[in-house]
């Protein structure tokens, strides 16, 4: 104890291997047998300093060297054991060690928590670590959680663990002066590692830690004794010199970033300082101690960088130049203080890490080559890294996977990562969580960090956050950085949107922001809530800033789009088309906006939807009231109910929003038949059989890649032509990487064998000739016998009218096969079309039957009410009335599907559709409904010599089996108990409760409307899908089985790989 001079021994370095899954028992295995050797072998070497404030803000430093520490840790033992009389140690039966219960440790950032927590190791008692940070609420969950026993505070936190209200024991801690001020004879023999204090490797319950809480209530993450070794070796320091000199720590030692300072020291010896807990670090605080320690490194938070780095006064950054390294972590670095700082000559070092796996980053004295912005990851550790789709034009993303030491699982890090090109495959920057997704009331999602990061590069921003969950579009909350916040607040809103309209033009149109009144300045006695590691936390910003959110959206519905266009009755249609291509600016590429164009098929972008709808209500002429006389009963939805010119002219004359929906749907359901479907029937003749060359559709979906693979792997498929639709302008890539790409998201192998079948084709469907050349479509129409047709845009917000691309498309893949009959004759080709059991939905309703027949539907009430379901049944329509006026030349097949599942072999299944949105709102509002339950069947009716007389068919399992035994299955792998299942009003009632304002990961909830109206009665056995025809043909439906558990469990388990479950 006392003061040390420079110190000049050698560090003896223990032997450590992190690797190594099995040690014996001369191998150091946990951080208090490293304790006893670096005491036995480095005695007076520095272990810490502790900084202790002074009057008059200096500071006293008393150094505690390892010999210290070792008699600290056995005298806070002594009197843990003597005072706390809910500690449970260690117990054995010869063979099997078993653990007590937990004890909390709830104290400041200082030596006091380093010294329980490896007293506690030491002793082999489990123990928690909390943040100060946290709130009542969560303080007592993760106490609950955790079957916590007693708590050990310091007296200044004593009266938050009361308001907490556990019911359990708290006791006041002896401070660490008590147990270093011991004299010689006082002096405690021992070791340092209790005989039973180590179980195995796999034991995770030495130390538990907890997530931030971020997005919810944080949750207890149980570690190994392997775990804690690991930050030990979290370096590539070169020497002696770099290793041992003495760094600076202003990190919350009560989380995983601040563990790695003691955990370098005992691995390497580099003494390190930590700041008295009575003062909250700051840039002054910091440069002193630096100096007083005489500090070699830095490990602290982006936000002290930045206030270094922003003082008037250059004497911070010239001090860190000096340093080894500035190691910052736990959130990003603004560019501009980053480049800035290094500017000076500071050599910034990137940490990156992760609660649960721990350090993935090294230490060490960053040199020429290496870019502060780019994290270096460990060798030493098991990580895996996958290429995962990248934003078109952007830099290769990827997906890290760890397997945690002590852990019998992988645990996958939910950060997409890009490399550094200049340093592929070593460095890599994180771009922003996974399950940061915004997604918009459309159902179209954003990542809000792309519009964050380009505001917090100004000088001016201190933090941005966005926002818009289940709104129409986004806005954003800025926090000023201090000195900007001086100005007022609209100069701040009008600099910021300056910003953001250059964001916008890098932006998707559905994520950029429209308005500056979808600003939220943060006032200077306001701040955003964050972690103790320094991120925001998302969910209570929105909760704090609710109200101001709600406003924002209140206003942008109240302000008006400035334009002076006026829309008058008389010419209401030219009007229109003035609207929408001058003040609007949307302009079809090729062609004059015709008034019965389809936006949508034009390319209408949810953002310019909302636009155009606010435009139209600010262009309706005054009453003589002084209101307008329709605008009240514009919906929010108004653009996608009525998506021509043609259609809100005639909504604005007549008022079409008044009459009966469903009975506007079902008149139009027959004109589109009668419009799209051939009339003169020809005379039957047969068929004949020839070698499979199969054109099929949408073939870079979930079913179209499933379908891809299978038919290229028959051996009776001689080719397989994939027709894509073509991508946006923005997003043009190779044809057959893009197929590519498809295949490896679902995971789906796809041999070179089988490549040398496919063919690629992307083009504009709606043209003449499916927009192929003259010389394409010759070329494919003389190869094809099969057309199988599963291009369909999944969008239920669509009504039937935006549907009308679709039955121009199942016209010409007609009048394709017609070709196609034409060069080969006598042969027919087979069209077969997927329709849905949306097309049957409400059957049962209608005709009180609940089996369904393989039949076509007469009664379009049948048909569920929304636009998907009911365009499915148009061109069911269509191609049953082209099979009667074509039969010698066609032979048309619609296979109406139910509900499908996961991929068998990779658990894969679209996190769009709506039984997946049902399990992950499931899990959010902690409760399951109770209701009163492909590819090789495709090809099999596709393929087969001779199809049933009917012109529809049902793909569904013939072995219907319980919702209730499905969901029992589902339930116990997302966490739920049984008792957690609740009739399904009750259900629906959460599920609208918690969508209510803004909502996090309730997706459900964006498809309420269709849970309310058609789920429950399609899934509990309301309607039930006749197959025998389709058995008839298909010898896979014929030896179909129900989903077993293990399907279920797969397809669980993909959700949770791909970070959409908890």
């Amino acid at each position: 104890m006392g003061s040390i001079p420079e110190q000049k021994s050698t560090f003896r370095v223990a032997n450590i291997d992190i690797t190594n899954a099995t040690p014996g028992l001369d191998q150091i295995r946990t951080l208090p047998e490293l304790i006893e050797f670096n005491s036995k072998y480095n005695p007076d070497h520095l272990f810490c300093i502790q900084a202790l404030k002074q009057p008059g803000n200096t500071y006293d430093l008393l150094r505690v060297t390892y010999d210290d520490f070792k008699q600290g840790i056995l005298q806070c033992s002594k009197w843990i054991l003597s005072n706390i009389k809910e500690v449970e140690l260690p117990t054995s039966d010869g063979e099997n060690v078993k653990r007590g219960r937990p004890i909390a440790l709830f104290v400041e950032s200082d030596l006091n928590l380093v010294l329980y927590l490896f007293a506690f190791l030491h002793l082999g008692v489990p123990v928690m670590l909390l943040s100060a940070r946290l709130s009542p609420v969560a303080f007592k969950h993760l106490v609950d959680s955790t079957s916590t026993v007693a708590i050990v505070s310091s007296s200044r936190l004593s009266g938050f663990v009361a308001q907490a209200d556990t019911g359990l024991p708290i006791y006041q801690l002896e401070r660490f002066q008590s147990f270093f001020s011991a004299s010689l004879e006082q002096r405690l023999d021992g070791v340092v590692g209790s005989p039973n204090h180590y179980t195995r490797d796999t034991d995770r319950n030495a130390i538990i830690l907890h997530s931030s809480g971020s997005t919810g209530l944080p949750k207890p993450i149980y570690q190994a004794h392997r775990y804690l070794l690991c930050f030990t070796k979290a370096h590539l320091f070169r020497s002696p010199e770099e290793a041992q000199a003495v760094t600076l720590s202003t990190l919350p030692l009560y989380h995983g970033y601040g563990l790695i300072a003691p955990g370098l020291s005992l691995g390497t010896g580099q003494g390190f300082c930590l700041p008295p807990s009575d003062i909250v670090s700051n840039a002054a605080s910091t440069v002193d101690l630096i100096k007083i320690a005489e500090a070699k490194s830095l490990m602290t938070v982006p936000s002290i960088l930045e206030d270094i780095a922003t003082s008037p006064e250059k004497e911070g950054s010239q001090l860190l130049a000096q340093l080894n390294y500035v190691a910052f972590g736990g959130g990003p670095l603004k560019n501009a203080v980053g480049d800035a700082l290094t500017k000076e000559g500071v050599r910034l070092l990137n940490h990156y890490g992760a609660t649960e796996v721990g350090p993935l980053s090294p230490m060490f004295v960053p040199r020429k080559g290496y870019n502060w912005r780019y994290f270096r990851l460990r060798r030493d550790m098991n990580l895996a890294l996958t290429e995962v789709k990248s934003p078109q034009g952007e830099a290769r993303q990827f997906s890290l996977t760890a397997y945690p030491f002590g852990w019998n699982e992988k645990f996958e890090i939910q950060d997409a990562l890009v490399e550094d090109p200049n340093n592929p495959g070593v460095d890599f920057a994180n771009v922003g969580r996974k399950d940061d997704v915004v997604i918009l009331a459309t159902g179209e999602k954003l990542s809000p960090r792309i519009l964050e990061a380009m505001l917090e590069d100004s000088p001016e921003v201190k933090t941005a956050v966005v926002f818009g969950e289940n709104q129409f579009e986004i806005g954003v909350i800025v926090e000023p950085t201090p000195w900007a916040a001086t100005k007022d607040e609209e100069s701040l809103r009008q600099e910021f949107w300056s910003i953001i309209q250059v964001a916008n033009q890098q932006m998707d149109a559905h994520a950029r922001v429209s308005s500056p009144v979808a600003i939220i300045v943060v006032p200077a006695d306001r701040s955003l809530p964050r972690s103790d590691k320094g991120s925001i936390k998302r969910k209570e910003v929105y909760s704090a800033f609710a109200s101001e959110i709600e406003h924002v959206y209140r206003r942008l519905e109240e302000v008006s789009t400035q334009t002076s266009i006026k829309l008058r009755m008389d010419s209401l249609e030219e009007d229109l088309r003035t609207l929408i291509m001058d003040a609007l600016g949307f302009t079809p590429s090729d062609k004059v906006l015709g008034i019965h164009d389809d936006f949508f098929e034009l390319g209408m972008d949810s953002l310019q939807v909302l636009r155009l709808r606010r435009l139209i209500v600010s262009s309706l002429p005054e009453a003589e009231n002084g209101t307008k006389p329709i605008s009240d009963q514009i919906p929010r939805d108004f653009i996608y109910q009525n998506s021509s010119i043609s259609q809100i002219a005639t909504f604005l004359r007549e008022g079409q929003h008044l009459k009966d929906q469903e009975e506007i749907s079902t008149k139009l359901i027959g004109e589109y038949i009668k419009l799209y479907a051939p009339e003169t029937p020809n005379d039957s003749q047969t068929f004949k059989e020839t070698p499979a060359v199969v054109l099929l559709t949408g073939a870079t979906g979930s079913l179209g890649s499933h379908l891809l693979a299978h038919l290229s792997s028959l051996s009776n498929v001689a080719r397989i032509i994939c027709l894509n639709r073509r991508p946006k302008a923005d997003e043009i890539s190779h044809p057959y990487d893009r197929q590519r790409r498809s295949l490896k998201e679902r995971e789906i192998p796809v041999s070179e064998n089988q490549w040398s079948k496919i063919e690629v084709t992307e083009t504009d469907f709606s043209r003449d000739k499916l927009g192929l050349s003259d010389k394409e479509y010759s070329r494919i129409s003389s190869q094809v016998t099969h057309i199988l047709h599963n291009a369909w845009p999944l969008n239920f917000k669509w009504t039937l009218k935006s549907f009308q691309g679709q039955f121009t498309l199942v016209q010409n893949l007609i009048q394709l096969a017609r070709d196609a009959h034409i060069i080969n004759r006598p042969q027919r080709t087979r069209l077969v079309f997927l329709s849905s059991i949306a097309v049957v939905g409400r059957y049962q309703a209608v005709t009180g039957t609940r089996l369904i027949p393989e039949v076509p539907i007469t009664d379009f009430r049948c048909t569920n009410p929304f636009g998907y379901g009911q365009a499915k049944l148009v061109c069911e329509k269509i191609l049953e009335s082209s099979a009667s006026s074509y039969s010698t030349e066609i032979e048309t097949m619609s296979v109406r599907i139910g509900q499908m599942s996961a991929a068998q072999t990779t658990g894969f299944w679209s996190t769009a559709e709506h039984v997946p949105a049902l399990v992950k709102s499931s899990q959010t509002i902690g409760c399951f409904p109770y209701l009163k339950g492909v590819t090789q069947a495709l090809s099999d009716i596709l393929l087969a010599a001779e199809l049933p007389h009917s012109p529809v068919l049902h793909l569904e399992n013939p072995i219907r089996q319980s919702w209730e035994d499905i969901s029992h299955t589902i339930m116990s792998n997302i966490g739920l108990e049984n008792s957690k299942c609740v009739p399904y009003e009750e259900w629906l009632q959460r599920v609208d409760s918690r969508g209510d304002g803004i909502n996090f990961e309730n997706p459900a909830y964006h498809l309420l409307e269709f849970f309310r109206n058609d789920f429950e009665h399609m899934a509990s056995g309301n309607v039930i899908l006749d197959t025998s025809l389709a058995r008839s043909c298909s010898p896979t439906l014929q030896r179909a089985d129900g989903v077993s558990e293990f399907n279920i469990v797969a397809c669980v388990n993909y959700w949770r790989k791909k970070g959409y479950l908890k």
